[in-house]
C-alpha cells in the first residue's frame, strides 16, 4: 500500500476555534490558511521528513484561499505544493502567474 507524503484539503471550514492539535496525523506537519469570514478554507499536510518552507504570494487575493510550500530536496530543484480555493463567484483566478 501506497502512503501519501502530501495531502491537499480543500474547503476545510477550520477557523481559529479549531487547533492545529485536534486535527493533527501522525508524522505529518500541517500548513492551513483559515478565513475570517464565511467560507471555505485550504489546508496542506506535509510529511515531517519533507523539507520544506511555506511560501506567501505578494499579493493577498481577496477571494483566492492559498496555501503555497517549496519543498526543498538535496541536489535538486524546489518542489512547488499548492492547495487552492476560488469561490464560485470569483472570476480572477491565479492572476499571479
Amino acid at each position: 500500500m501506497n502512503k501519501p507524503d502530501v495531502i491537499t484539503l480543500s474547503e476545510t471550514w477550520l477557523d481559529s476555534s479549531i487547533s492545529n492539535e485536534e486535527i493533527a496525523i501522525d508524522n505529518f506537519r500541517l500548513e492551513r490558511r483559515d478565513r475570517f469570514r464565511n467560507g471555505s478554507r485550504t489546508a496542506i499536510y506535509l510529511h515531517e521528513r519533507l523539507p520544506y518552507e511555506r511560501l506567501s504570494p505578494e499579493t493577498d487575493y481577496n477571494n483566492l484561499e492559498l496555501v503555497l510550500c517549496s519543498i526543498n530536496f538535496p541536489r535538486s530543484r524546489p518542489l512547488l505544493i499548492g492547495s487552492v480555493y476560488r469561490p464560485p463567484d470569483d472570476n480572477n483566478f491565479v492572476p499571479f502567474l
